[in-house]
């Protein structure tokens, strides 16, 4: 049973895009495993609504891994979890255990936030004369 994680901002429904990082510590006979599954994970993940699906290794510590994604709104990422099915877990289960790390896998959830007003366009960018 999934439940919604305790976030410490006062999120809307609308609230988004949602940012969604889960660090992996896999030692190096594990990699192969480790990449095959996160294929089928990426596959589960985009059947369920997570966008931009991507995976890094940390150059100076190659044992790390994180796998990024996003969702377009909290409720959307509320509901990518509800629609994980029994087997999509069991996959989580079978990365988790290719973990290295003492405790699970560390998730963290952002919100990406513009740094620039959207509400007030620069008016001269969207005047300059055309050549």
């Amino acid at each position: 049973e999934f439940n919604a994680p305790v976030v410490a901002i006062n999120l809307k429904p609308r609230s988004g895009p949602i940012v969604v990082k889960i660090e992996y510590l896999i030692a190096e006979r594990n990699v192969e495993a480790f990449l095959d599954l996160m294929r089928q994970r990426r596959h589960v993940h985009s059947r369920v609504g997570a966008r931009n699906w991507t995976l890094q290794r940390n150059l100076q510590k190659p044992m790390q891994w994180t796998e990024t994604f996003r969702t377009p709104t909290w409720t959307d990422y509320l509901r990518l979890n509800h629609r994980l099915t029994e087997v999509d877990k069991e996959l989580d289960e079978r990365v988790f255990q290719l973990h290295a790390g003492e405790k699970v896998p560390q998730m963290t959830l952002s919100i990406e936030r513009p740094t620039s007003s959207a509400r007030k366009p620069d008016q001269s960018i969207l005047h300059l004369p055309r050549h």
